[in-house]
């Protein structure tokens, strides 16, 4: 993998822990404004974060960020340093209501963020499987603006889950 040894060794621990599972690698090149941002957020451990495929009864909750937004699977970024894990449980349960239970992980976004000099920093997306006791929606519009359950996936969902779910992918 072509990606920074901080966002690797969080890749390593995950596959050692749950398996082996789909790496994506993004690379990305932003402003200098925006790399000292990431930066930052990487120095605080909070670059990277979790993202969940919700199940209850043949159904999965999907999520839109904002109105007209691609469908996708709950999450959020890692508070300073925090496991992938508790992540995952604590931003599916701010955004829905739901409090997931982690069954493993399907698969990790790496975005390595990359400067005009060439300096770079990754960050990891954990993609989780997880299975839901009660599918009561407690939907908080602070964190998103739509949240579903689905027994056949919509058209727009977001290209990293659209393969998952068998849904229409970007063309």
């Amino acid at each position: 993998m072509d990606i920074p040894p901080e966002a690797e060794r969080h890749v390593v621990r995950l596959q050692e822990e749950y398996g082996d599972f789909t790496v994506e690698v993004e690379h990305i090149t932003v402003s200098s404004v925006a790399f000292r941002d990431c930066m930052r957020a990487f120095e605080r451990g909070q670059l990277g974060g979790s993202r969940v495929l919700v199940e209850h009864d043949g159904e999965h909750l999907l999520v839109r960020e904002e109105i007209d937004s691609a469908w996708d699977i709950p999450g959020g970024s890692r508070d300073s340093n925090e496991a992938f894990e508790e992540t995952a449980r604590k931003a599916v349960k701010h955004a829905t209501g739901i409090t997931p239970n982690l069954v493993g992980v399907f698969g990790a976004l790496v975005y390595v963020f990359e400067d005009d000099d060439g300096d770079r920093v990754g960050g990891v997306w954990a993609l989780w499987d997880a299975t839901a006791d009660d599918p009561t929606l407690e939907l908080n519009p602070e964190a998103i603006s739509e949240a579903r359950w689905f027994d056949d996936p919509p058209d727009d969902l977001a290209p990293h889950i659209a393969g998952r779910l068998g849904g229409h992918d970007e063309e």
